[in-house]
């Protein structure tokens, strides 16, 4: 039941059940990336990402019960 999404967008995805998830078209510059969960399993997740033009960024995020 994860989510993600990155602030101040409205980008979001939702985790495969290998827990992988993409979110295309962000433009370049610097966000947050939090969890959502509707049933409070694991501690939320707070990430800053940068993105740049061009590239394709990659993050690891790991919740914690």
């Amino acid at each position: 039941d994860g989510k993600l999404f990155v602030a101040p967008t409205s980008a979001f995805a939702e985790a495969a059940d290998d827990g992988a998830f993409a979110i295309a078209g962000i433009p370049a510059g610097n966000y947050v990336l939090r969890t959502y969960q509707k049933a409070k399993r694991f501690r939320d997740a707070e990430l800053k990402v940068t993105i740049q033009a061009g590239n394709t960024s990659q993050v690891t995020v790991e919740m914690k019960r």
